[in-house]
């Protein structure tokens, strides 16, 4: 919804935002529109093009806040140094797992 709430998007565009936070299993773009567009808060124009309607605006907004809630309660007491350096540890263990299981999918002799 950040993407949409900083401008209209053609499917193209929402797909190129979505796709980093999609995984095996995931809900498609279809499922994602079409829920938002029966909650009212997803119109398309006659171009293609998706944008927040003013529910969705006042939706994104709401949880916006709740997610600034969130962030100031679990960062209490940490300065941005030590943010930046918790966020760079976890993209390191994530990134040796994906590299784990790839290497895992690969034939023994590959792995040489």
């Amino acid at each position: 919804m950040n993407v949409l709430n900083q401008s209209s998007q053609d499917a193209a565009g929402l797909t190129a935002a979505i796709r980093p936070f999609w995984g095996p299993g995931a809900v498609t773009l279809d499922e994602i529109t079409s829920e938002l567009t029966a909650k009212g808060w997803l119109a398309q124009d006659n171009s293609g093009r998706y944008a927040l309607t003013p529910a969705g605006q006042a939706g994104h907004a709401a949880v916006a806040t709740k997610v600034q809630g969130i962030r100031s309660t679990f960062l209490g007491g940490l300065t941005e140094d030590d943010y930046l350096r918790t966020v760079q540890t976890l993209r390191r263990m994530a990134e040796n797992l994906e590299r784990a299981v790839q290497d895992d999918r690969q034939p023994q002799s590959a792995r040489r």
